[in-house]
């Protein structure tokens, strides 16, 4: 049950010290003050439609888990999750995003997971993940993806020709995909699974190199 917490009210309960639900309360905002330590952030089927600069920062130290999945949000602004530097997993899954820009998730140095499937994304920039060395799962299922610059997965990136990437887990069914360059995968040289069922695949002479790669 909910603790005794001066922090916790107008729907929000804190299981513990650590840990704050705030799930369908209809809240419109991400709420300003939450547990000093806390580790875990819960906003989850809600009606939140921006995520306000700055008002998650001071959980930089301690913030691991951060959920916003089900609300109304319409982009990751470049800063309003800055200073997240221990995050671990983000979801993001069921609003109604349209793109990744480049600065969306800068500071995520510690993210493992990011969950962006079922929003309406048409557009990631190509460095929209640089940086984010401990990325191991992406989930961009049930979006409207037509097609992925070469680089969009590259995490690690020296000069021209120095490509990286640890993601291992690629989530990209239920696009728009017609056709699926290889490029798009040579960066990622840890990837141990990639799911692209449920595209509208042309058949032409720019697929066989996948076949050959499932295969393999």
């Amino acid at each position: 049950s909910s603790i005794n917490n001066p922090w916790c009210d107008d729907g929000c309960f804190c299981y513990s010290s650590l840990e704050v639900h705030c799930t369908f309360q209809q809240i419109t905002t991400v709420p300003s003050v939450f547990p000093p330590n806390t580790k875990k952030i819960n906003l989850a089927y809600n009606k939140i439609t921006r995520l306000p600069d700055n008002r998650l920062s001071v959980y930089g130290s301690t913030l691991r888990f951060l959920f916003l999945q089900s609300n109304r949000i319409r982009s990751v602004r470049g800063g309003v999750l800055a200073g997240l530097e221990n995050l671990s997993i983000l979801r993001l899954s069921w609003n109604q995003l349209s793109a990744v820009q480049k600065n969306s998730f800068r500071d995520l140095r510690a993210l493992k997971r990011l969950y962006l499937d079922n929003n309406r994304l048409y557009f990631i920039h190509p460095e929209a993940f640089l940086g984010l060395t401990k990325l191991r799962s992406i989930q961009l299922e049930g979006n409207a993806l037509t097609r992925l610059h070469p680089d969009t997965f590259v995490t690690v990136r020296f000069g021209q020709y120095f490509r990286y990437s640890n993601v291992q887990y690629l989530y990209l069914s239920n696009n728009k995909f017609t056709v699926f360059p290889r490029s798009i995968l040579a960066g990622i040289n840890r990837l141990k699974h990639v799911y692209l069922h449920g595209n509208p695949w042309e058949c032409s002479c720019h697929l066989p190199w996948l076949h050959q790669w499932i295969r393999e």
